[in-house]
């Protein structure tokens, strides 16, 4: 999954899987046979939890309103040093996407 970028913690599925892959099911998240257990409430995703329960980075950006949730760091330490791609919520790179402009340490 790459980086995505989200204007709230609460998502509809449809958004939420189409910036991460994870899709809504009666067993919870999905992607591929993987789950994770997570009712949505009141017919949205919270971010939040998800991120919790995939120990996923999530990293608020105050000054514009953005939330990133970056891929599973499958515990302690992430797989790489890599920099993911990121999304923004309209589905485009937010270098060009919905009038900001993404940064990168």
């Amino acid at each position: 999954m790459a980086t995505a970028v989200f204007e709230s913690l609460s998502v509809d599925p449809a958004t939420f899987e189409r910036l991460t892959g994870w899709s809504m099911r009666p067993e919870g998240l999905c992607r591929g046979e993987r789950c994770v257990p997570l009712a949505a409430e009141n017919g949205r995703v919270d971010v939040r939890v998800f991120a919790q329960r995939t120990s996923s980075a999530l990293v608020h950006d105050a000054e514009n309103g953005l939330w990133a949730l970056g891929p599973e760091s499958g515990g302690r330490a992430l797989a790489s040093g890599e920099g993911a791609d990121s999304a923004c919520p309209c589905g485009r790179s937010c270098e060009r996407s919905c009038g900001r402009r993404a940064s990168r340490s």
